[in-house]
């Protein structure tokens, strides 16, 4: 643009537009954040009132120049030099600073070749003065290319601008000024170290932390270039340029004082162009130290805590426990989990009622003091004695209690004091001779006992006095055997004083160090007792020759009793295998004849030979009976417990009586309770006492009348009864009792209207014992009877045993074929060996027969040495070995085929008419598998020897 249209363009003075300019530059100037901005507003809005192509700002801070210039243009470069030497002249003219001046260069040597120099038309020079001292702080200039841009209007208008300029620029140098000084100290005092450096890596500056771990991490320089830091090179930790993400590194010192140092590096600019870096160094050592010391407490605390032999609850304001140790759940046996959240006072174990109130436990957690007390805490019938303390606030808002179980503690100081009261009763009380109570300078501290006012002394003539004080006979000698008690000896003597013989006994006390503080000393009057000595020793000598003469006697009758009970046993063993080899052969043949194997029979015969069975198995029964009675009474009976049905085990046992009801036209009748659950019950003899009952009640009740069953549990379910009632002839009082003894019945007479042994009652009241239970009977003469017996709902522990398997047996409702039916029996087409040794003729025909026809090839011999030779020919599958045989027994020959390796499997049972305790383990501990008792159910039998040799076939074939 040419000069002569720039002059046209000059602006004219608008007042008004001034004073708003100087108003908004007011309001402004409460923004700014220091004073470039301001500069740089006013070189950006002068233009639009005044001339102003150029600005240009000129200040003297205390050591230094600084120098501000702006243009809206960036080709006015050459005015703002020019500008700038305008100013520096007026600073010339005003005489101050001009020493400051010689470093800033002139325009000329600003200059560079080829650049054109274009000269201001007007400027003005303003300075930047404040305060009454007037104090310079700078120059502001003002130019335009323009001539005689500014009129007076103007340049009273630009000195107002200045003087705000000024004001502003005082304030923020003061500001600033304030801020280094705080940055300065805060850079001295922070415990953080920080270390500058330039961008040669060269210390710049370093605050005294900074220095102090420089010097403990062994900082390395080569010409004031900071190299390593422990050792370890520097580049890892410098960021290259601004904007590089912070580094952090940690670095460990050793030594006798370890130190843990974390290091910060970041880059920050030093000059426009210039990089620089700095170090930020971190102690952790002391945090470290104090973390670990802290956790330490932490681990300590809480093992005292979980360790404490004290119960200690912690509660909350509201009295709700937050945590509680060990100790606590364990003094209320409960599990941690329920007691959490409860509130201290709902607890249900306290005795004492305030300990139960709300209001006691929040005015104790409301005190600030510690609270004491005593209570008594109640589990069922046991009662724990506790002393508590209730602390103020240990954890924020958590309070402590504290509680010791003092019960054993009570409980000794109640037995200390009585003993302490027994003790001074005894001694007061003594009921003869006299008693004292001595201390280490055998000064009496006590005495008493009826020999002191025999021997006109007193208590409080004693108390004080030594025995040598009191009794004129106490010597030397005496003196030195109560200084030998002082060292822990017992000492005894007796001594005659005027025709009387005393015992004097001298017993040391320790004290609960160990020391002997106390001598106790009694002295007897024996006089009488040595004579009562003499006469006893006289009377005992006589009366030992005669408990020498009684003890032989006693001797013989032992053996008598003795040889009386061996031969009751014998006598039993004898008549149940006597008794048992004729039934053996009635029930065996009755029974292979009702299976018609050997041909038809017509009805009469069937009903001939269901008469023989039945006879056979009453007597049976009554064999069964005696040999039960005589395996409770030696203690060999055991009992065999399941889970029973109970409704079929009472349905089963009218079963067996139905027969005989219809027949004397009774009707029977059972009630149950609904939802009956089972039972832990021998199911066998529960059904033998049951069908006893049920049997006397059907035998002793008139036609046309009524025997039932009840069953109730009741309501804890601990108990079950069964009654048997009926509406028969009924018992006398008298003779309640009685009837449960062995072999007595109602009407004992010869001319007794009713069969039986007298057995079965006793036999009931025994197994009821065996299942822990007993029975009762409500009768009297002819109102019928209730036998009720009560059973434990499940069996004491002692009484369940493991099922033990017992000798087969016929049952009393062993089932014989309906009349006129032959049996259908499977036959064996595959011919297995079975070898029987028995010496009884009968018997060997009965079995033999029916296990041929059931398809066995059969071996029989008539003793054991026979039977061993035909196993080693022929090698049986199966051997049925009776037991008792002359010459060599059973037991003994199955013993011998067992040490024979091709006799170590083949099944053996056993075939025995004895029954008696001990006689079935006996023969298992021979080696037989099995065990079956005459007389033998032909069925059972086939169906064991079945089960034996299929066990026998897959057990080969597994090997």
């Amino acid at each position: 643009m040419e000069r002569s249209e720039t002059l046209k363009h000059t602006k004219t003075f608008d007042p008004s537009a001034q004073l708003e300019f100087i108003y908004q530059l007011l309001e402004t100037l409460r923004s700014f954040s220091d004073y470039k901005e301001l500069f740089s507003y006013l070189a950006t809005n002068l233009d639009s009132l005044i001339a102003c192509d150029v600005l240009s700002v000129l200040l003297i801070p205390d050591d230094h120049i600084e120098v501000y210039s702006y243009s809206q243009r960036p080709t006015k470069k050459p005015l703002l030099d020019e500008l700038l030497l305008k100013a520096k002249e007026a600073l010339l003219e005003l005489n101050v600073f001009d020493v400051r001046l010689k470093e800033v260069k002139t325009y000329a040597e600003t200059l560079g070749e080829g650049e054109s120099i274009e000269r201001l038309a007007s400027s003005i020079q303003l300075p930047l003065i404040v305060g009454a001292e007037e104090k310079l702080l700078g120059i502001l200039s003002i130019a335009s290319e323009q001539t005689e841009a500014y009129n007076p209007d103007q340049l009273r208008f630009l000195n107002t601008i200045a003087q705000h300029a000024a004001h502003s620029i005082y304030y923020f140098s003061n500001a600033i000024s304030v801020e280094r000084q705080r940055l300065s100290a805060l850079f001295d005092v922070i415990p953080i170290g920080l270390v500058l450096l330039d961008k040669d890596q060269q210390l710049s500056l370093a605050n005294p932390t900074g220095q102090t771990l420089l010097k403990d991490l062994d900082a390395s320089f080569a010409d004031k270039t900071l190299k390593t830091l422990n050792g370890e090179a520097l580049e890892p930790l410098l960021a290259k340029e601004l904007g590089d993400p912070i580094i952090q590194q940690n670095l460990t010192r050793k030594g006798p004082n370890p130190r843990s140092i974390e290091i910060t590096s970041a880059f920050i600019p030093f000059g426009p162009e210039a990089g620089g870096h700095i170090l930020a160094f971190r102690d952790h050592s002391r945090r470290i130290k104090a973390e670990q010391n802290l956790a330490l407490s932490q681990k300590q605390l809480a093992a005292i805590f979980e360790n404490n032999s004290e119960a200690i609850f912690l509660l909350n304001s509201q009295g709700q426990i937050e945590n509680l140790n060990p100790s606590a759940y364990l003094l209320l046996n409960q599990r941690k989990t329920e007691l959490l959240q409860q509130t201290i006072w709902d607890l249900p174990y306290w005795e004492e009622s305030n300990l139960q109130s709300a209001e006691y436990w929040q005015e104790c957690l409301s005190d600030e003091r510690i609270s004491i007390g005593h209570a008594s805490l109640k589990f069922g019938n046991l009662v724990k004695k506790i002393d508590f303390r209730i602390h103020p606030q240990v954890i924020d808002d958590l309070h402590l209690l504290s509680c010791r179980d003092v019960t054993e503690r009570q409980v000794m100081l109640e037995q200390l004091e009585h003993s302490e009261t027994l003790y001074k009763t005894l001694i007061h009380n003594f009921p003869k001779g006299t008693i004292y109570l001595l201390d280490r300078d055998l000064n009496f501290i006590l005495a008493g006992g009826k020999g002191l006012a025999e021997n006109g002394l007193s208590e409080e003539y004693l108390i004080g006095k030594t025995p040598l004080e009191v009794f004129p006979q106490f010597s030397e000698e005496h003196k030195k055997q109560y200084q030998e008690a002082l060292k822990g000896k017992t000492l005894s003597s007796i001594r005659v004083l005027q025709g009387k013989s005393y015992e004097t006994l001298i017993l040391p006390l320790p004290a609960s160090n160990g020391q002997i503080e106390t001598l106790l000393v009694l002295s007897l009057d024996i006089s009488k007792e040595l004579e009562l000595r003499k006469h006893l020793m006289i009377e005992r000598a006589r009366l030992n020759k005669r408990v020498i003469e009684q003890t032989k006697d006693l001797s013989q009758m032992n053996g008598q009793l003795l040889k009386a009970v061996k031969l009751k046993d014998e006598f039993l063993a004898s008549m149940s295998h006597e008794l048992r080899t004729p039934l053996n052969a009635i029930l065996n043949m009755s029974e292979s004849l009702t299976e018609q194997l050997f041909g038809s029979l017509n009805e009469k015969q069937l009903s001939y030979l269901d008469t023989i069975y039945k006879s056979g198995s009453h007597l049976l029964e009554l064999i069964n009976d005696i040999l039960d009675l005589s395996k409770i009474e030696a203690g060999r009976f055991e009992l065999e417990f399941s889970q029973s049905n109970i409704a079929e085990l009472c349905q089963s046992s009218l079963l067996l009586v139905k027969e005989q009801a219809l027949r004397q036209q009774l009707s029977l009748e059972l009630s149950l309770p609904p939802d009956l659950p089972q039972a832990l019950l021998d199911t066998r003899r529960v059904k033998q006492i049951l069908v006893n009952l049920l049997s006397n009640a059907v035998k002793f009740t008139p036609q046309n009348g009524k025997v039932g069953l009840e069953v109730r549990l009741n309501q804890e379910q601990t108990q079950l009864s069964f009654c048997v009632w009926d509406t028969g002839i009924g018992i006398a009082e008298e003779k309640h009792k009685q009837i449960f003894e062995s072999f007595t019945q109602i009407d004992g007479s010869l001319s007794r209207q009713y069969n039986g042994t007298g057995l079965g009652l006793a036999l009931v009241e025994r197994l009821t014992k065996l299942h822990g239970g007993c029975v009762s009977l409500t009768s009297k003469p002819n109102q019928g009877s209730r036998f009720t017996v009560n059973l434990p709902f499940q069996a004491p522990p002692k009484a369940v045993a493991k099922p033990v398997a017992e000798p087969a047996r016929l049952e009393l409702d062993s089932p014989l074929k309906p009349k006129g039916t032959p049996w259908v029996t499977s036959r064996k087409t595959d011919k297995e060996k079975v070898l029987l040794i028995d010496d009884t003729t009968w018997a060997i025909k009965a079995l033999s027969d029916y296990l041929k026809a059931m398809g066995y090839e059969m071996f029989v011999e008539n003793n054991a040495q026979a039977g061993l030779l035909t196993a080693r020919q022929e090698q049986p599958d199966l051997i049925l070995m009776d037991v008792q045989m002359p010459d060599l027994n059973g037991i003994e020959a199955t013993k011998i085929l067992r040490k024979d390796a091709r006799f170590v499997k083949t099944p053996i049972i056993a075939l025995t008419a004895l029954a008696m305790p001990g006689d079935k383990e006996s023969c298992l501990r021979a080696g037989m598998n099995d065990y079956l008792s005459k007389p033998v159910q032909l069925k059972e039998m086939a169906k064991l020897i079945a089960q034996h040799l299929a066990a026998a076939k897959h057990s080969q074939t597994k090997a």
